[in-house]
Formats: C-alpha cells, sequence, structure tokens
C-alpha cells in the first residue's frame, strides 16, 4: 500500500507544475504577485517535477525491496 501511495504522490508532483489550470490557476499561488512570479518560473517548476521523480524512485526501491524480503513489512 506504501509503495501505491508513493506512487500517486510522485506521478502527482511530477505533473502538476506542467499542467496549467492546476498550476498557473491555484487560488493560493494568486494571492500573491511575487509568489505567482516565482512559482510560475520554469526552474521552479523543474525542482518541483524533480521532487515528484524522486518519490518515484524511493517508490520503485521499496517495491523491489520489498519483492526481494518477502518478511520485510
Amino acid at each position: 500500500m506504501r509503495v501505491i501511495v508513493y506512487m500517486y504522490i510522485g506521478l502527482g508532483v511530477c505533473i502538476a507544475p506542467w499542467y496549467a489550470p492546476v498550476w498557473d490557476n491555484n487560488p493560493f499561488f494568486t494571492s500573491s504577485p511575487w509568489l505567482t512570479a516565482f512559482v510560475t518560473h520554469g526552474a521552479v517548476r523543474g525542482i518541483v517535477s524533480g521532487l515528484g521523480i524522486l518519490n518515484l524512485w524511493i517508490a520503485v526501491r521499496e517495491a523491489l525491496r520489498s519483492s526481494a524480503d518477502p518478511d520485510s513489512q
């Protein structure tokens, strides 16, 4: 179950910055002009996507670890 949660969170965090209706029109981000300018910058989107990829990597590692050792919980 933990691996599935990591996968969903990783995919969401990886895709969200590049999906304009979710990222650019977020009420939290649009509340401040400087915050809007910051989060719409390409480097910030790339960093957030990188964190999503890291989360996916952790999920794959956990899946491989749990399949190699059936007694680990």
